[in-house]
């Protein structure tokens, strides 16, 4: 078949001779992740780029020819064939790992024998030699034009043989290309991945220069020089097989999804990503657009999360998406985000492309999920500006919002994210009721998970709620909260089990319930907000922020505690049987819970010693504050105790949390 026919040209090579084989660049794709190898911080991906340089020092110990086998390249041609040269490019789909470790290693060694030709007393002829093998390098392996050394001056993008991914990956690439170092570079997965290959070159000569001993001026310099050719000789000798993709219609998305077997997992975000820009048939106008839009909230994730954090929170965020955008949520997990938004957007005819408005509002979603995920982040005007425009009101509603969503944030449960973005992303009539349907949505979580109903089970109550509210919301003048619980009723006629749990539910349901084991998130949420409804503008929600459960009586039964809590118990109440039954009854249940910063250091003590100590006085909260100053609680701590402080917070659940 000939090269025309042929879908796919396959030939085995080596990385050097791939690198040089044609004039025409090679790019990695806007849609591939960065480069990882040198990733700072990360020794397993580090590992790989080591056992890259491990192969090739072994095969400097062999003069023979033999090489190893280093995997597949699997490229696309793009740009104007026929052309000068810099007017074509690779696209590289697979490889782009190892691509970049060898142009990093070329950078290297072209640097250490630039260093080596300025060895004091070396001899012209060998420092010529010298000279001479750096430049070939470079104009070789590095650039396209022989007379572009390092200078103060950034390399232009079209003079370089590879081009990294745009963003941090190229700007440290072409750094370093201009000779430039410093530790921002070094920061950078480029910048770290060049110092590996620097510190591991100066190992294997140092450790070649004491097996032969010291050695100096000329010996030594070409002694080393003769290692560095050694070196590239063994790079060199690096084989791969060749997969140049010439037929348009298998698609380069095609390829890359296909491929993802092997080498770096990549994660779902990876290939949407790719799926997203697809809809340009101009590979580079789609990188230009990519650019301008996608590239965009991907660096304001990064900003908000940081450079290690940023890329999970967007998988997370395509995860809770799909939730939200799929009635069957329990069909949606994170390993397979990918198929289940292919499926979603393209089904069966992957040969369709997302639309430029589909692209759009996912980024608008992006931005509403970002909102909830960190309710204090301020969102950069430049991020706002390319999202739709009805998401804008409701991003900068949840911005005035903050304070809520971190006090709700606080409950823990899987399923709020999805509803939330659901709600908050889908403004009724004049604006958005976001407080409202928080609010309810507060008080619904709370009665519900307090009255025993499960995670698990709280989709399905819910987001049929949450569905009919995105088709058909309430009238302007009927009230969401009450619009809402008419709902559940509609949705669920005849199953009670999934209603708005009342008055009785709460008290018959909590009283003996040990909701430390059903819900401590919940525990911990209901008397924060209690005491900050409380406190009113005198909540410090620094002061606070690291407070945790606390048993008042303690989970663990010391000879201490047996003899102040069980044996002067009876004449305040008639506990006869076994003590750790009794114990085991009461411990875990609401009013034997409060919120301390100083657990450790109470841990089994008793009651009055602890007030001694003024743990529970010396309290930011008022509840918890009021088991020192309220004389029914101050004096001794009991079952009966704990019953009466239980429906004491009852009570107060159920008007703050009607």
């Amino acid at each position: 078949m000939s090269r025309a026919e042929a879908p796919i040209i396959t030939k085995d090579t080596t990385l050097a001779k791939f690198l040089t084989s044609e004039r025409a660049q090679f790019r990695i794709p806007v849609y591939q992740r960065a480069y990882a190898w040198g990733r700072p911080g990360h020794p397993e991906s580090n590992k790989r780029l080591e056992g890259f340089l491990k192969a090739v020092e072994e095969l400097t110990e062999f003069d023979d020819g033999r090489g190893k086998f280093f995997g597949f390249i699997v490229s696309v041609p793009q740009g104007r064939f026929g052309h000068q040269a810099r007017d074509n490019f690779y696209y590289i789909i697979d490889g782009q790992q190892r691509l970049t470790s060898l142009s990093l290693a070329y950078l290297v060694i072209a640097t250490r024998l630039d260093f080596l030709a300025k060895t004091v007393g070396l001899g012209e002829d060998l420092k010529k030699i010298i000279t001479k093998e750096a430049r070939s390098i470079r104009s070789s392996f590095l650039f396209f034009d022989e007379e572009l050394e390092e200078n103060s001056e950034l390399v232009p993008e079209t003079a370089m043989r590879l081009r990294p991914k745009y963003g941090v990956d190229l700007t440290s690439y072409r750094e370093l290309l201009s000779g430039r170092r410093n530790d921002t570079i070094s920061a950078t997965s480029i910048g770290n991945g060049y110092n590996i290959i620097s510190e591991y070159i100066e190992k294997f000569v140092s450790s070649k220069i004491e097996d032969v001993g010291p050695a100096a001026g000329n010996a030594s310099a070409a002694f080393e020089h003769d290692l560095m050719v050694k070196f590239l000789g063994a790079l060199s000798r690096l084989h791969i097989a060749e997969l140049e993709v010439i037929d348009d219609r298998l698609g380069a998305h095609s390829i890359f999804e296909s491929i993802n077997f092997a080498g770096e997992k990549l994660k779902g975000f990876d290939l949407i990503r790719n799926l997203a820009i697809e809809y340009f048939s101009e590979p580079i106008r789609a990188e230009k657009v990519y650019l301008r839009t996608w590239k965009l909230m991907e660096d304001e994730y990064e900003k908000a999360y940081g450079s290690d954090g940023y890329e999970d929170k967007l998988q997370s965020f395509i995860y809770n998406y799909l939730r939200m955008l799929k009635a069957d949520a329990a069909n949606v997990s994170t390993s397979n985000v990918f198929e289940v938004f292919s499926e979603h957007y393209l089904g069966a005819d992957r040969s369709k492309r997302l639309t430029e408005k589909q692209v759009h509002e996912i980024i608008g979603w992006s931005a509403i999920f970002l909102r909830l995920d960190s309710p204090g982040y301020a969102i950069r005007p430049e991020f706002l500006e390319i999202i739709p425009e009805e998401f804008k009101p409701c991003v900068r509603l949840g911005g005035e919002m903050s304070e809520d969503l971190a006090d709700f944030k606080e409950l823990k449960i899987d399923v709020t994210m999805p509803l939330l973005m659901e709600v908050l992303g889908t403004p009724k009539g004049s604006g958005c009721p976001f407080k409202d349907v928080l609010t309810f949505s507060s008080n619904f979580f709370v009665r519900y998970l307090l009255s025993g109903g499960s995670t698990k089970s709280l989709w399905k109550s819910f987001a049929p709620v949450i569905s009919r509210y995105r088709k058909n919301g309430p009238k302007s003048n009927e009230p969401v909260g009450v619009w809402l619980r008419n709902n559940l009723v509609k949705v669920f006629r005849g199953r009670s089990e999934f209603l708005y749990p009342g008055d009785e539910a709460i008290k018959n349901n909590v009283k003996t319930a040990p909701v430390y084991v059903r819900c401590p998130n919940v525990v911990k949420y209901v008397l924060l907000k209690l005491d900050k409804i409380k406190q009113g503008r005198n909540f410090d929600a620094v002061a606070v922020r690291d407070y945790q459960i606390d048993h008042i009586m303690s989970q663990s039964i010391t000879d201490e505690l047996r003899t102040y809590q069980f044996c002067e118990f009876n004449e305040f109440y008639n506990c006869p049987g076994d003590m750790e039954s009794r114990h085991g009854e009461y411990v875990h249940r609401l009013g034997n819970l409060v919120l301390s910063q100083v657990n450790q250091e109470m841990s089994n003590l008793t009651f009055p010693k602890r007030n001694q100590e003024k743990f529970y006085e010396n309290s930011a909260l008022l509840y918890t504050r009021e088991l020192a100053l309220n004389h029914r609680y101050n004096t001794l701590w009991n079952f009966q105790a704990i019953e009466l402080r239980t429906d004491n917070l009852i009570q107060d659940i159920l008007v703050n949390f009607p």
